[in-house]
């Protein structure tokens, strides 16, 4: 079985109509994956926060990994901080759920692709959040998210292209360079040691 490890990026784009107990906040979004935490900056006094802050993230198997997203408000002091509301997203069902591009049958399943061969290439997808008010402790609204998907074999012979091409670009340099030094070598030569004209040894034959 191939590995599906990767790198997914996540940019938090914006929000809309986010409320807390009826009122506009101070929203922030704090996202988990695994052990790896992020956040974009908390927004003051708004319902249509603007965020565009992207976050990388290392996925071990987008079939069992999840992302934890929270919407929070951020208060004056940091134990102020209030949770707006809260969901779990696995990868795998972001994605195929997300992406116009796969063919489904009527029940909405993927047809065309294996679960495993999808995260063998990259991919990228617009996803929007809806939080609902469960409770009143909760608030509501919507965050607006882009994900991009990029396997590691991907992302390791990319980085081979780039270090091949960086050694490439270095050796013409030093190439260079060394041509340089040595043409400056011989002007240097010449100046130093300059060469008998003909002149002067058609002048010293005829003496003789």
């Amino acid at each position: 079985m191939s590995s599906n490890k990767g790198l997914l990026i996540i940019e938090v784009k914006k929000g809309k109509n986010i409320k807390r107990h009826g009122k506009c906040c101070n929203p922030y979004v704090k996202l988990f994956v695994n052990k790896q935490k992020k956040k974009t900056k908390a927004l003051k006094k708004t319902k249509d926060p603007n965020w565009f802050q992207s976050f990388e993230f290392k996925i071990k198997d987008p079939l069992r990994d999840y992302i934890r997203i929270k919407l929070k408000s951020k208060g004056t002091f940091d134990f102020e901080n209030a949770v707006v509301n809260q969901t779990s997203i696995n990868v795998l069902n972001l994605f195929f759920e997300s992406d116009n591009s796969l063919i489904r049958n009527e029940d909405g399943e993927v047809q065309n692709i294996k679960e495993r061969d999808y995260f063998n290439e990259s991919h990228e997808i617009e996803y929007e959040i809806k939080f609902v008010q469960t409770n009143p402790s909760f608030g509501s609204g919507s965050v607006f998210l882009s994900m991009i998907w990029n396997p590691s074999h991907l992302i390791i012979e990319e980085e081979m292209t780039i270090a091949n091409e960086e050694y490439h670009d270095k050796s013409n340099k030093k190439q260079v360079e060394s041509e340089t030094n040595n043409n400056k070598n011989d002007d240097f030569e010449d100046d130093f040691y300059p060469k008998k004209s003909n002149s002067n040894r058609n002048t010293n034959n005829h003496s003789n």
